[in-house]
């Protein structure tokens, strides 16, 4: 008897390709957060990889939805960036709330879905916004 199958591998390969992408998501925002800069948000820009510890994770990016708000909003004031942008932060915790509502049994598989869709957004937009910030700091 073959212990080891074709299914255990595809198993195996889906759980990699989630990992990676996760991995890359919490990259986007080290890279967004390294071009914000330290004067504007104290976050340092490694925490974003707590999004592997499941709960904690979440909760951390709550609090980092709110703290990119004000940071986005003094980098506007300050005239670094030419647009006033929220959308990241707004993103963030449409992402959050589908996440923790996944939690609930008769809805999960629905929430499940509208996360991923809010992962999609919120991945352009912080990707958007990094741009938009290294672009208005050349100026």
């Amino acid at each position: 008897m073959n212990s080891f199958s074709i299914f255990h591998l595809l198993i195996l390969l889906v759980i990699g390709g989630i990992l990676i992408g996760v991995y890359l998501y919490a990259k986007t925002y080290k890279s967004l957060l390294e071009a914000i800069g330290p004067e504007y948000i104290t976050t340092n820009p490694n925490l974003p990889f707590l999004i592997f510890v499941p709960v904690i994770g979440v909760i951390f990016y709550v609090m980092l939805a709110l703290s990119l708000k004000t940071a986005l909003a003094r980098l506007h004031q300050d005239g670094r960036i030419p647009l006033k942008t929220d959308a990241v932060s707004k993103s963030m915790l449409a992402f959050c709330a589908c996440m923790l509502l996944t939690l609930i049994p008769l809805v999960s598989q629905f929430m499940l879905l509208a996360s991923l869709i809010c992962l999609g957004f919120n991945w352009t937009h912080a990707v958007n916004t990094r741009k938009l910030v290294l672009m208005g700091g050349a100026n």
